[in-house]
């Protein structure tokens, strides 16, 4: 008899542990979630997967596209408020990674085109802090920019695919304060200029690539003084320059979103 409910037990036992390990989206007497979790989209396939513990995310957690391909591989530091993220486009390839800190970005992100890096920028519980760059396919800097809670400070510079620099314009609390450059891949300067609160300010000198002064503009906090010296072709060419941080792409229109600037690259 006793060899018998040996037999039974262990023809019973692998079974019961195999039902235990399937036992997904439980809820304690509390309504804390617990253990394994699993959602899915109304198709069928996965949303998400992943552990909780008293309610919180714990360890791996893996999110998906409708399609099935990954969106992201998530690690909850445990007893912390840290998860380590990897996020994935669409096609389940890798645009950015970094940490976040419950929902918020921190420390170093960096974002991916095709596998290279384009950029990288340093958080502090949700603002950028410190040191942002953007780079070129053959990984020469694009451009770099320095960041105090959330506000760009200092010197922000573009550059040519070459490394001669493009552009250098001084932030201070957000807003363009002093010396705006302008320059032509041989280093020569293009445009010599200065702002105070986004502000044109002083005198504007635009140069040819010989160093030969071409026009003078004269601004009073962004009033034009001598207007009658612009013909509308020049008026043009500063205007171009004028706008040139809102319309050349900047990493930072799309930082909630690097998704969204990978897709315009």
């Amino acid at each position: 008899m006793t060899k018998f409910v040996f037999i039974l037990f262990a023809f019973i036992a692998p079974f019961s542990s195999i039902k235990s390990q399937d036992v997904i989206n439980q809820t304690d007497a509390k309504g804390y979630k617990q253990g394994k979790w699993i959602n899915k989209y109304p198709g069928g396939t996965i949303r998400y997967e992943g552990s909780f513990v008293d309610d919180r995310p714990v360890g791996e957690w893996k999110r998906f596209h409708e399609n099935g391909k990954l969106k992201a591989h998530l690690f909850h530091v445990p007893n912390t408020d840290k998860v380590a993220a990897e996020l994935y486009d669409s096609e389940g390839i890798l645009y950015a990674k970094g940490n976040y800190i419950k929902t918020v970005k921190d420390s170093t992100w960096k974002y991916f085109n095709k596998q290279k890096l384009v950029g990288q920028e340093d958080f502090s519980l949700g603002l950028r802090n410190g040191r942002s760059m953007t780079y070129f396919e053959d990984g020469k800097p694009a451009s770099e920019s320095v960041w105090v809670n959330g506000e760009l400070n200092g010197v922000s510079r573009s550059f040519f695919p070459s490394g001669s620099k493009k552009t250098e314009i001084m932030y201070r609390n957000g807003k363009r304060n002093g010396a705006s450059l302008v320059y032509y891949e041989s280093g020569i300067q293009e445009i010599v200029g200065f702002y105070i609160d986004d502000n044109a300010d002083g005198t504007w000198k635009f140069q040819d690539e010989n160093s030969n002064l071409k026009y003078e503009l004269k601004y009073k906090t962004g009033v034009l003084l001598n207007p009658e010296v612009v013909d509308s072709l020049q008026d043009k060419e500063f205007k171009t320059f004028d706008r040139a941080k809102g319309l050349l792409k900047d990493p930072a229109d799309y930082i909630g979103n690097p998704e969204e600037y990978m897709r315009q690259k």
